[in-house]
């Protein structure tokens, strides 16, 4: 109802937030990305297993994921590739930018994902989103401009880097990691897993990529006295921030209309900026504020867009197809 859905939000916009400021002192105090992201990924493969074989909480309807070899290693390791890769662009792009300019890059998320809705033909309006995809870039723009000389460009980068593996995942994952259902009266039907869903089948192989990674790079040049000065326990709840955050931001997107998203976004993406300027004393230009008011906006109206081509979107998500058109997913999934 539509209290759960105000509940969520009110749990959502705090959690997200506290997650990206930990992260970041996570990042200051242990200057190693891969190690943290090495940490995200343990504590989310063992929570999303143990909470997918204990609960319902990653199964659409009343059905049950079926995962054999050949769809693990054709559907399930790219993601894992995306999903290692992009995590670990993020935490760098973290620990090299301010904690505000980070959120404000994160805010055009629209910019790579309308740009991949467009490029894969998912789109039914392409022309109105290019007109959102424009904006965007625009905002994204302003905010490089604003802030080029206070920022790192390689941060900039992998955040941008980042940004985009985050919106080819999301598609990815709506195409090729459907759960194939077979409800009374529609044998066959194939429906995108939800964002958790596809993580918790995602983050063993990407945790295996990242050890990989880790043993390949950070693992012989780590300072383990000062990463045991902070705490093991430490890097291992900045994971459980990162799930319980991926959570709750899930619980909105299950629950609230399209354009309810958007406000809940803005008001997560506030408060990060906020407390980055008031506690963290981070400098922002008058540019960036523009920029960002004009990724929310664009935002906001794409949604709405979204709300007038498609009836179902209205309602929430666990009524709709979400990422992409349910025809487009059935005759993809099967080529």
């Amino acid at each position: 109802g539509g209290l759960n859905t105000w509940v969520s939000i009110a749990v959502a916009v705090p959690c997200s937030a506290a997650a990206t400021f930990y992260n970041k002192w996570l990042l200051h105090d242990v200057p190693y990305p891969i190690l943290a992201t090495l940490g995200q990924l343990f504590v989310l493969t063992v929570s999303t297993q143990v909470a997918r074989h204990t609960t319902g909480l990653f199964t659409a309807g009343d059905g049950a994921p079926r995962m054999t070899w050949g769809r693990f290693i054709f559907r399930t390791a790219p993601i894992s590739i995306l999903l290692a890769t992009q995590m670990i662009m993020s935490n760098f792009a973290l620990g090299r930018l301010p904690v505000t300019l980070f959120r404000m890059l994160a805010s055009t998320q629209l910019v790579w994902f309308t740009l991949g809705m467009i490029l894969f033909g998912f789109e039914p309006n392409a022309r109105s989103s290019a007109v959102h995809f424009v904006a965007s870039a625009f905002a994204l723009v302003l905010i490089c401009i604003s802030t080029a000389r206070n920022s790192q460009a390689s941060g900039v980068m992998e955040q941008l880097c980042s940004s985009a593996l985050f919106s080819l995942q999301v598609l990815l994952s709506a195409t090729n990691m459907t759960e194939e259902r077979a409800l009374e009266g529609n044998n066959g039907l194939t429906t995108p897993l939800s964002m958790p869903a596809a993580v918790c089948h995602a983050a063993p192989g990407a945790l295996i990529i990242v050890f990989l990674i880790w043993i390949c790079s950070e693992a012989g040049t780590t300072d383990w006295d000062q990463v045991y000065e902070v705490g093991l326990p430490a890097v291992f709840f900045n994971g459980f921030l990162c799930f319980a955050s991926m959570l709750c931001d899930s619980v909105v997107q299950a629950s609230a209309p399209l354009p309810l998203i958007s406000i809940a976004n803005a008001a997560s993406d506030s408060v990060v900026v906020l407390g980055g300027t008031l506690v963290l004393h981070e400098k922002i230009g008058w540019g960036s504020v523009v920029g960002l008011v004009a990724a929310w906006a664009t935002s906001l109206l794409y949604r709405r867009a979204r709300e007038d081509t498609d009836p179902q979107a209205h309602s929430p998500a666990w009524q709709r197809r979400d990422w992409v058109s349910q025809d487009r997913v059935s005759s993809m999934v099967v080529t």
